[in-house]
This record gives structure tokens, C-alpha cells and sequence, in this order.
């Protein structure tokens, strides 16, 4: 009887300090350690930046809202504004490695991204919105599902950019109209633009339409597991 009740007085301490971190994490304090953690991670691949948290909630089993995340650039410009987000824990007996992640894309600042990313070789301009999903293990994103769309009245791009991005199509006739057409400009405004992404095996299946200068229409397969075609795209 001894031991039974010291393992429930453990059991309880333990819950009350599971749930005093959980009331400390939701707390002003708590959520500004939590970003400073995040962007610490972020970091690792793009330095600099920032991730702001805000109004983090508790949801049983284990999920957690986020009412609101911003992705900062150097120059305190903001990247990406999310809201809505959710991020939930398979179960149990996973070890609580495997997680999803799905929210709303509030804004996408495309000369912000470009001047992160790039370093305003891009000529990237123009804002964007929609809806993510993300699935990983640890800290490792392995299944994507981006949709975005433009925002009025468009936006820019670098030829040059799209015409790499046209390279990677399967090669055809409508490659070689599409980068001739490119070629005529330095900049390509679109008046309207949808991109989206998903995870098809070992590939990203990236779509893009933009309707502007010319009509693009594209369709590209790109491998998993680095940053080879933000860093391809970025090279004058």
C-alpha cells in the first residue's frame, strides 16, 4: 500500500508540473520562449530571420493552437504571416516524433521571400495567400501541401527565374516557346498567379499558372530533402 500510494503521489506531481508548464506556455513568457526556440531552428538554414508565436492554446489529446506566426526577415520585413494554425501529435506510441501542421497563409510577401532567399536577384514582387499542411518526423518536414494565390494586382518576377524554373520541364516545343517568349522581357508581370505544391513519393510536384505578359503554365518535378532549386534559382 506504501508503494501505491507513493506511485500516485508521483503520478500527480507529475501531471501538476505537466500542467503548470502547459499554463507557463501559454503565457506571455512561455510563448516568447517558445519563438526564441523555433528561430533557433529556422536559423540553422536561413540566418537572420525570425519566427514570432503568438496565443498559443492546449488542446487534449496533445494539440496546440497558434492564433498567429510570423516569419521575419534581417530587416524586420515579414515573410510570412500564418494564423489559425494547428499542430497535433500522432499518438502516444510514436514518441511524439511524427506531427502534422495545417493553417491559413494570411500574406506572403514576395519581395520580402526574395530578399531572404535571393537577395533581390528574384525582382520579385507581389503579395500571395492560401493554405498549408505539412507532416514530419522530429524536425524534418516530409509531406507538403501548398496552395496560394495572388493577391490584386499582381506581382513580379526575374525572367531569368522562370526560365530556369522552364528548363526543368520535360524538354518539347512548348518549352521552347515558353523560353523564347521569356527572353523578350527582364521582368514578367502576372495580374494573376496560383502555385501549388505536394509531396508525390520521393518528388515535390510543384504547379505554377501565372496569367500576365505571357500565359505560363508549368509543371515540375523536383527531389525532396534539400534546398538545391531555391539555391539553382538564386544564382545569377
Amino acid at each position: 500500500m506504501r508503494f501505491l500510494r507513493r506511485l500516485v503521489t508521483l503520478i500527480l506531481l507529475v501531471a501538476l508540473g505537466l500542467w503548470g508548464f502547459i499554463i507557463w506556455l501559454e503565457s506571455p513568457g512561455g510563448t516568447r520562449t517558445a519563438s526564441r526556440w523555433i528561430t533557433a531552428q529556422v536559423q540553422r538554414n536561413f540566418p537572420g530571420t525570425q519566427l514570432l508565436l503568438e496565443q498559443l492554446k492546449f488542446h487534449l489529446p496533445l494539440s496546440i493552437k497558434i492564433s498567429r506566426a510570423t516569419w521575419r526577415s534581417k530587416d524586420v520585413r515579414s515573410i510570412v504571416v500564418a494564423k489559425d494554425l494547428d499542430v497535433a501529435l500522432y499518438s502516444w506510441q510514436t514518441g511524439f516524433h511524427r506531427w502534422t501542421a495545417r493553417g491559413e497563409v494570411a500574406r506572403l510577401d514576395l519581395g520580402a521571400l526574395d530578399y531572404t532567399l535571393a537577395k533581390g536577384e528574384w525582382k520579385a514582387g507581389g503579395l500571395m495567400t492560401g493554405t498549408v499542411q505539412v507532416e514530419g518526423k522530429g524536425l524534418a518536414a516530409e509531406s507538403v501541401v501548398l496552395n496560394l494565390l495572388s493577391l490584386k494586382p499582381g506581382g513580379d518576377l526575374n525572367s531569368e527565374v522562370l526560365g530556369r524554373l522552364v528548363g526543368m520541364m520535360p524538354a518539347g516545343d512548348a518549352r521552347a516557346m515558353l523560353l523564347k517568349a521569356l527572353s523578350a522581357k527582364g521582368t514578367f508581370h502576372f495580374n494573376v498567379g496560383h502555385l501549388s505544391m505536394s509531396t508525390e513519393g520521393e518528388d515535390y510536384l510543384l504547379k505554377l499558372l501565372l496569367d500576365g505578359d505571357h500565359l505560363l503554365d508549368l509543371k515540375i518535378r523536383i527531389p525532396k530533402g534539400s534546398l538545391d532549386l531555391l539555391k539553382t534559382l538564386s544564382q545569377s
